[in-house]
């Protein structure tokens, strides 16, 4: 499919990957109203380090990995310092500190100043902070969802610069400045620029997902969009400006996931029964779109 008509198909999906961002957005703003920079300045160490329950850096990746995975390497590279319990004692890296205690507070105080630069959108602080680039992309978007891509691996985003964005020499940029390649093109796109982060994010890996069998069956069903002309795409937006088009729904029962790869931001499996159920489902909406596109130019 082309650019145009992977929109239109990641329209069908949108309802039900709202559902769930909304969901994971609770859990988000939770974190950042507890991590604030008061608290980080006066965060005790297993208040911080991996390996000690409900700590800064276990709520980060497990609690909030729907928000983008950072799961993979090392603790003591990510994180700079962490609890080890088999040996039962804190393992830190050297650029940080000639001890786990100096590290600690090193690693604090480059969070801290991560968040204020993010918050200025300050690129070249940014990419010299120490933080490891998984935990500091993890960061970044986390606290400010709406300015940076909760992607971290930096052949992910190499995937996906090179085929919505291509780049020369793109491949040799700083993960800071793969994002924003990005970030740039949704926001030169006259349609994905209304989507929120979190939406591009999903919209990204539900159009490339080579593994996402739900697209490949529904695709034929999607035929009948292709008769719409580009300038009909907003009349089948709901979040588009100055439209009046109906926005159709489906209701699912129980409620059903849609996406199955390793990177989804749903993640739960689809039985064989519940697809065959969305995809009829999912066409009819498709078809109703059309019907109402008609209806309008008629």
């Amino acid at each position: 499919m082309n650019l145009i008509e992977q929109i239109k198909y990641f329209e069908l999906l949108k309802p039900e990957i709202d559902k769930e961002i909304k969901k994971d957005e609770i859990y988000r703003a939770n974190f950042v109203k507890k991590y604030s920079i008061n608290k980080i300045e006066n965060m005790h160490i297993d208040e911080y380090v991996s390996g000690k329950p409900n700590s800064f850096c276990y709520r980060l990746e497990e609690e909030l990995k729907s928000l983008g995975s950072i799961a993979g390497s090392f603790a003591s590279k990510k994180y700079g310092v962490y609890y080890n319990k088999d040996k039962r004692t804190y393992i830190h890296l050297s650029k940080f500190g000639e001890n786990y205690k100096e590290a600690f507070l090193n690693v604090k105080n480059e969070i801290i100043n991560l968040i204020r630069d993010g918050k200025q959108h300050n690129l070249e602080a940014i990419k010299s902070n120490k933080i490891s680039p998984m935990f500091k992309g993890k960061i970044l978007s986390t606290y400010y969802p709406e300015d940076y891509l909760a992607i971290f691996d930096s052949n992910e985003l190499d995937k996906f610069i090179d085929y919505f964005c291509p780049t020369k020499n793109s491949k040799n940029l700083n993960p800071v400045d793969k994002r924003e390649l990005l970030v740039q093109f949704k926001n030169k796109n006259q349609y994905l620029k209304y989507y929120s982060m979190r939406e591009f994010y999903a919209f990204l890996y539900k159009t490339l997902d080579s593994d996402d069998k739900v697209l490949q069956n529904i695709e034929s069903q999607l035929e009948g969009l292709k008769n719409l002309n580009d300038d009909d795409i907003p009349d089948i937006y709901a979040e588009l400006k100055n439209t009046d088009a109906e926005y159709i729904t489906c209701k699912y029962k129980d409620a059903i996931n849609i996406q199955k790869s390793k990177f989804s931001i749903l993640r739960k499996s689809i039985e064989f029964d519940k697809q065959n159920q969305l995809k009829k489902e999912t066409g009819s909406r498709g078809e109703e779109i059309v019907k109402k596109a008609e209806e309008k130019n008629s």
